[in-house]
Formats: structure tokens, C-alpha cells, sequence
């Protein structure tokens, strides 16, 4: 496909230069997997879009539109597509003017062949040098201010591993890079019980029946953990092999949630 874009319904990669999105981070996104010409979660992506576009009112165009949409670049082939909706066009500074459009983003790439990798043989990872505020008014939805996540992308490189976890102020646990965390410790198996966003991978394998608990983490746990699992709605379930230099060879618990993350590709 010569050009992977779409904006509003249009091949195109021309986004204006007084978007908002582009200006202030004023945008929310979903990145998804596709499978055969269908997003297999799409149904729980739509689902946190919605509650983002209400929290930062922001216009939520239809679903048939977007779907409409959506299905200009999707093919046969497993792909990545982002849905990005910004708030729009404005030249008010930081203020909303009363009459603005949503504006609609659709990019698609394909699978990177890591995501096969890691969820065969695991990822190294260690822990972020700096912290989250234990609150943010923007914790749990997908929105457009990501420089976190491109700091932890950059530690990544300096301390050569695949992943950073990273926790709040108070020492509570987060999320890592680009996932949510699962542990297995003391043979309970939980995961954060306020992530800085609520997974879909995460809820589609709770609604799915996978016995995960939501409960505060601390780094002791962590550290003494059977095993760190990241999942998220891409790259599905992957091991952690090595967490700050020491091996993890438990993988049951992972095996059984690799197991239960398939059928959605089925």
C-alpha cells in the first residue's frame, strides 16, 4: 500500500500545523492489532475511547464512521493500526473554541518481528530511575502526552534491555514501557490496581476469565516475584527473562495466559 495514512477518510499524510493534537498533545489514541481484515478487540478498544473522548470532551465521531474508516487499510495480513482522534483545528492558544472538529487519524504499520521473539524466549528489563505522581486527573485513559514513555524508551537504550518498569512516588507500581505488569508472587497472581492506562490486552484477559488480581505493588514484590509477565494489546503476553540482571525461569503462569490471549486471534 503506497500510502498508510488516513485522515478524515483521505490518503493523505498532511496534518495541519494548528492541530491541536500536533500543538498540546490534545488527542487520544488506540493501538491495535488486526487479524484478517478485523481488530479481534475491538469491541474493548472502542469501549476505553469512548470513556477517553467523555473525560477530556472531546466529539466522538460514530463508530460506523470509524470503522468505515478503519477498514480503508486493513488487509489479510496481521498489522498494528493507530486510531488517532484530535480535538482538532484551533489558532485560541490552550483555550477551546466553541465550534471545533474531531479530527480522525488512521496509520498502520506492520508487526515487528520482536513481538514473535519476546513472546517466545521473554525480554530483559529493569527498573526506571524516576518516578510517576502517585495522582494524575489523565491516569487510566490513552492520551496524547507520551514523553514519559519516550524517556523510558531512551533509558532502555542506555541500559540495554527490552523494557523499564516504572513506579509512583509513593512506590507503588505503574505499568512498564509500553504494558501493563502481571506478577505471580507468593502464588497470587495480580497486577496494579491503578495502572497509568487501563489496558485492553489486560481487561480483555480478565473478562476472558484469567485469575488476576488488582492490588497495590510494591518494588519488594516485584523483586521477589516467580515471574514479571507484560501484556498489552499488540504484542499480547510476554515473559520477563531476566529482571535486573537476575534470570526468571518460571513460565507457567505465563503459559496459561499465552494460551488464553490465542483464542482472541482465532
Amino acid at each position: 500500500m503506497a500510502n498508510h495514512t488516513v485522515i478524515n477518510g483521505e490518503f493523505t499524510t498532511c496534518l495541519p500545523a494548528d492541530d491541536r493534537g500536533f500543538l498540546f498533545g490534545d488527542h487520544v489514541f488506540e493501538t491495535m492489532l488486526t487479524h484478517n481484515r478485523t481488530i479481534p478487540l475491538w469491541a474493548w478498544h472502542w469501549r476505553r475511547l469512548k470513556l477517553a473522548c467523555q473525560d477530556l470532551e472531546i466529539t466522538l465521531p460514530t463508530e460506523e464512521l470509524v470503522l468505515k474508516e478503519l477498514a480503508m487499510v486493513l488487509n489479510d495480513d496481521m498489522s498494528v493500526v493507530r486510531l488517532t482522534l484530535t480535538r482538532g483545528s484551533s489558532q485560541t492558544g490552550y483555550a477551546i473554541p466553541s465550534s471545533i472538529q474531531t479530527r480522525r487519524v488512521i496509520q498502520v504499520r506492520p508487526v515487528s518481528a520482536q513481538m514473535t521473539t519476546h513472546k517466545a524466549h521473554g525480554l530483559d528489563a529493569d527498573c526506571a530511575n524516576f518516578h510517576l505522581p502517585n495522582h494524575s486527573l489523565l491516569s487510566g485513559m490513552k492520551h496524547g502526552n507520551r514523553l514519559y514513555q519516550v524517556r523510558l524508551a531512551q533509558l532502555c537504550c542506555q541500559l540495554a534491555v527490552d523494557e523499564i518498569l516504572i513506579f509512583r512516588e509513593d512506590g507503588r507500581l505503574a505499568e512498564a514501557m509500553a504494558s501493563n505488569v502481571i506478577i505471580v508472587h507468593s502464588d497470587v497472581v495480580k497486577t496494579p490496581q491503578v495502572p497509568e492506562v487501563n489496558g485492553v490486552g489486560l481487561q480483555w484477559l480478565i473478562d476472558m476469565g484469567a485469575p488476576i488480581v488488582k492490588q497495590d505493588i510494591f518494588f519488594e514484590e516485584v523483586d521477589q516475584a516467580s515471574e514479571i509477565i507484560l501484556i498489552n494489546a499488540t504484542a499480547g503476553v510476554r515473559p520477563i527473562k531476566q529482571w535486573r540482571k537476575r534470570a526468571m525461569t518460571a513460565r507457567e503462569v505465563c503459559r496459561r495466559l499465552q494460551a488464553i490471549w490465542d483464542q482472541s486471534l482465532r
